[in-house]
């Protein structure tokens, strides 16, 4: 028996914070999911937390309690932890096998109740029982991305919850401190070498992929003063690498 899926989906519009009580179906049970997001707009390095709370104010337990999460494979999770009660609990993090459930998106899932799996140990939550899990995330590269779809499955051992919402978005800005004397190492070489590499790597952002620069600011070759990187810089990095072979400019 397949049970009822809690989709849990919020929307961030600010930089800051986001706490939002989401919406349960069905209605008139005194269950209570928040989620938290500490911010909408990081730079490359911070982390991004992630927080899902879920509150059981009813007489019954719940029961074959997980959480998914449907992550850009641009993310790092640094770690994970859940708790019942600020006391963590056992549970598996795992990552789905076959077609993801979103294109360009890597699921994962939290179990905290497995009644297939014995040696798990009770993960039910009971009257006045405050689950919680955490993610902390990173990303190595700038970009808008997007948090399409959470879920989170309980039942009662008669009736599932669900709720729906609308997709969250985050930006991670480049580290400003990236780019390092000599503009050119649009590859983020960590040797700081400027090659073939480079040149394959902005062609690829501005023709073909347009995948985010880990460093926008090495990509500035032309020193334009808006930063804006185009062919303009392709031209200067052709002529460093196989015609004049000029030192690139500083870093502004």
């Amino acid at each position: 028996m397949l049970l009822p899926v809690l989709v849990l989906i919020a929307q961030c519009a600010s930089a800051g914070s986001l706490q939002t009580g989401e919406q349960i179906h069905p209605p008139g049970y005194n269950l209570s999911h928040r989620y938290e997001l500490s911010a909408s707009l990081l730079e490359v390095g911070d982390t991004l937390v992630i927080a899902r709370i879920l509150t059981n104010g009813e007489a019954f337990t719940l029961s074959g309690l997980y959480f998914s999460d449907n992550l850009s494979p641009r993310f790092t999770i640094v770690s994970s932890s859940l708790t019942r009660n600020g006391t963590d609990i056992a549970h598996s993090m795992q990552r789905a096998a076959g077609n993801p459930i979103i294109s360009g998106f890597t699921t994962w899932y939290w179990v905290v109740d497995d009644p297939g799996d014995p040696g798990m140990g009770s993960g039910d939550v009971g009257t006045g029982d405050t689950v919680r899990l955490e993610m902390r995330i990173t990303s190595t590269l700038p970009g808008n991305y997007q948090l399409p779809f959470h879920t989170t499955v309980f039942w009662n051992g008669r009736t599932g919850f669900f709720a729906t919402g609308e997709p969250v978005a985050v930006r991670f800005l480049p580290d400003p401190s990236c780019c390092i004397g000599l503009t050119g190492n649009i590859d983020c070489d960590p040797k700081h070498v400027i090659d073939v590499g480079d040149l394959t790597t902005l062609i690829d952002y501005l023709f073909i992929s347009h995948p985010p620069l880990c460093c926008p600011a090495e990509a500035n070759l032309d020193s334009d003063t808006a930063g804006i990187v185009d062919i303009s810089d392709l031209g200067v990095l052709i002529d460093y690498l196989f015609s004049d072979f000029s030192p690139t400019p500083v870093c502004q």
